[in-house]
């Protein structure tokens, strides 16, 4: 009989030891947050005026009232409710970024749960993947039912966690909720209440429950977050917090090489290619925070030229985004016709006209309509693209994808992921095949508060770099759509998919199976 194999020491430290050890902003600083949080948003935010009418939010006068507070409150009330106005506004491009120790870490536990529907429409949560610093015993393994999460059922616990993500869509709110069940980024998010949690689940006709502790890894710095060259750092459209989050799950259970049939790639941390069957090849597409466009485009074209060329089933489920270009260069790879980029505007504001003067090399393309809009009143500036249309379309013909192809997306799919999901549906390249009803609905360019403060140099409009305690990420450009839907916004309505198919048993347990036959079918 062979041993049952010992779980490794778990990795990190216990939230509770962390946690002791982590500063909390003085009232100074908090002050500052909230200044700084208040001239962001009134003068940067572009999606200010959509979300005031979508959910009926006023996070400006909301950041008022919470400054004429600070004194009365302690520092974890603070956070929370700083928090909770960003959350209100739903978009995971705007928020509170936390500084060092939290900067960087993520607090997990060994397993990941995910739900599917079963055949009469039932949602089911399973344990899909188990770290080996797991806890075995008691029959908790990969494929078990869970029940109930801390004594509650586990559909009202997801909901609970998700009323605390910003997700652009309830399918989106949802998905978030479930992977903050069991990992969490301290950098863009409150930390659980929670030391441990415990879980009843079902292996067979038995029932049983165990407590798992909570551990905060060092994620460290997304690749490329914001990194790169100068002109990068300022295309970004990602979700950093769902960079953190797939971070940690690389970390804890990808493979250290590929194994057979996996083709090999100079980039692992954004693709994985392997063939289907003689005639359909599969491509997963894990980010877009690669700065390096040219050549995430190039690998692409290696790749897809050693598939088979029938059929190419394109995966973006769970991209968090990434750099626009990246994105938007790959979409020539996938098609012999002409791709037309996304166009991208500014709220039309007194710090948005200070920031085009400034920095014209980066902004004075906007600068003209921003002037006029004193005298016409448009809420934004003139939608232009950051990609040159140009450079999407120069990959040579023999380079590209012959075959047909279908793209798979989930409410995950997120930023530039729904701009190049907008991109392919746009420029027909192909169905979209979802296994929700649209992507997660995030459509704009994101700038940090220092990136913001270069651009407004000496001018006068109030402080947006916080001194100490921490930082902020805010949507600058938004993106809106060409083609047949030429104008129209990705924040709050996403890409609506062509077909969906909800996720089986079978899909989690045995590699997509039946997604991957419903892809297929829209191929042939």
């Amino acid at each position: 009989m062979t041993p049952a194999r010992r779980p490794r020491r778990p990795p990190g430290q216990a939230l509770s030891t962390f946690l002791a050890g982590a500063p909390s902003p003085a009232l100074p600083e908090r002050a500052a947050l909230v200044e700084a949080a208040t001239t962001l948003l009134s003068g940067a935010y572009v999606h200010l005026r959509q979300k005031q009418a979508r959910y009926g939010v006023d996070p400006v006068q909301q950041l008022r009232v919470l400054r004429g507070r600070l004194t009365g409150l302690t520092a974890q009330r603070f956070q929370d409710e700083l928090g909770a106005i960003f959350t209100a506004l739903r978009d995971r491009h705007t928020g509170y970024l936390a500084p060092a120790p939290y900067a960087g870490r993520t607090a997990v536990l060994p397993f990941l749960v995910e739900r599917y529907r079963t055949s009469s429409g039932a949602i089911r949560h399973v344990v899909s993947r188990q770290a080996d610093w797991c806890p075995r015993g008691q029959g908790f393994e990969a494929g078990v039912q869970v029940t109930h999460w801390n004594g509650i059922p586990i559909d009202r616990a997801v909901e609970r966690v998700a009323d605390h993500q910003r997700g652009a869509t309830d399918d989106a709110r949802l998905s978030r909720g479930l992977n903050a069940l069991v990992a969490r980024s301290l950098e863009h998010g409150p930390p659980p209440d929670e030391e441990w949690v415990t879980v009843a689940y079902r292996s067979g006709r038995d029932t049983a429950h165990q407590s798992f502790r909570w551990r905060v890894i060092d994620t460290g710095d997304q690749e490329d977050a914001g990194g790169g060259t100068a002109q990068a750092a300022l295309t970004l459209a990602q979700d950093p917090d769902g960079q953190a989050i797939q971070a940690a799950r690389r970390e804890l259970y990808a493979p250290r090489q590929p194994v057979d049939p996996w083709i090999p790639t100079s980039r692992p941390k954004v693709f994985a290619a392997r063939p289907l069957n003689r005639r359909h090849g599969y491509l997963r597409v894990w980010s877009f925070a690669d700065t390096d466009a040219t050549g995430v485009r190039d690998e692409a074209s290696r790749l897809a030229g050693l598939l088979p060329q029938h059929g190419l089933v394109l995966d973006l489920r769970g991209n968090p985004g990434g750099n626009v270009p990246t994105a938007e260069l790959l979409l020539q790879v996938f098609t012999t016709g002409h791709v037309v980029p996304a166009g991208f505007s500014l709220a039309n504001t007194t710090l948005t006209l200070a920031m085009s003067h400034a920095d014209p090399d980066q902004l004075g393309r906007w600068t003209p309509s921003l002037r006029l809009a004193v005298g016409t009143g448009e809420p934004y500036s003139q939608a232009l693209p950051l990609t040159g249309e140009r450079q999407a379309n120069e990959l040579p013909q023999e380079r590209r994808y012959r075959g047909p192809g279908v793209l798979v997306v989930d409410a995950l799919t997120y930023s530039a992921a729904d701009i190049f999901a907008a991109g392919f549906q746009d420029n027909r390249l192909g169905p979209i095949l979802g296994t929700s009803a649209t992507t997660g609905a995030g459509g704009a360019n994101v700038w940090t508060a220092a990136q913001i403060a270069q651009r407004l140099g000496d001018t006068d409009h109030g402080p947006v770099l916080p001194t100490a305690g921490g930082s902020f990420t805010v949507a600058v450009r938004r993106a809106t759509r060409v083609g047949d839907q030429a104008g129209l916004p990705l924040e709050d309505i996403g890409v609506v998919a062509d077909s969906v198919h909800h996720l089986t048993r079978a899909d989690l347990t045995d590699g997509n199976r039946q997604l991957l036959r419903a892809a297929a079918v829209l191929l042939d």
